[in-house]
């Protein structure tokens, strides 16, 4: 009977283990998805600022533009997850956002959606998200928002982890707080991103 007892406490005690060992796994994984998400944004801010984007005009008719927003142009805003740096016609949209631009009031508003949101990506099929762009690039990501979510984008920017570090760098790059165990998930993505982009990682 004490060994029985013995077994089940061991049980239970292995799937708290568990338990907190994928807790841990995940939040690494959601503070690698805010690390991005935050780089994306600068990215876009920099881009803008210092007036280094190379440009393409979307075919409106494609993008499925719904209501009027207002006063806010809504654009588009892609983090991909590509391993060919300067590589912008496919590959998943790891990251997405949509940022809101009030030139009246200067007010800028961001909000991110999750890549794997199941959502219609076109031609009556529903995946994550993030494999609109992979199917029919920039034009289907954004169909895929504005179907989706009745906006109006017509505008995007779209970055690959080199166009990041480069943003970054020339912002004077960004301070944050990690734990130990962050730590070894960032360092790990770190390294595999250095060597996809010919950087050199120091940590």
């Amino acid at each position: 009977m004490a060994q029985k007892r013995m077994n089940k406490r061991q049980q239970r005690l292995e799937r708290q283990r568990r338990i907190k060992k994928k807790r841990r796994k995940r939040l690494a994984i959601i503070l690698i998805e805010i690390i991005i998400l935050t780089g994306l944004g600068v990215v876009a801010y920099g881009m803008f600022v210092m007036d280094k984007m190379d440009t393409t005009t979307l075919n409106k008719d494609k993008l499925e533009v719904y209501k009027d927003t207002g006063d806010y142009t809504n654009i588009a805003l892609f983090g991909l997850d590509t391993r060919d740096p300067g590589d912008y016609k496919s590959s998943n949209s790891d990251c997405i956002m949509v940022a809101s631009l009030n030139y009246d009031t200067n007010d800028v508003q961001l909000v991110s959606v999750y890549r794997d949101t199941y959502l219609s990506v076109g031609n009556g099929k529903y995946f994550k998200a993030n494999s609109a762009f992979a199917r029919g690039g920039v034009e289907q990501a954004v169909k895929m928002l504005n179907s989706n979510l009745d906006l109006n984008i017509t505008k995007y920017v779209c970055v690959d982890w080199k166009a990041l570090i480069e943003v970054i760098d020339k912002l004077g790059g960004i301070d944050l707080n990690l734990t130990s165990e962050e730590v070894k998930y960032v360092n790990f993505y770190v390294g595999e991103t250095a060597g996809t982009t010919g950087n050199s990682a120091d940590y």
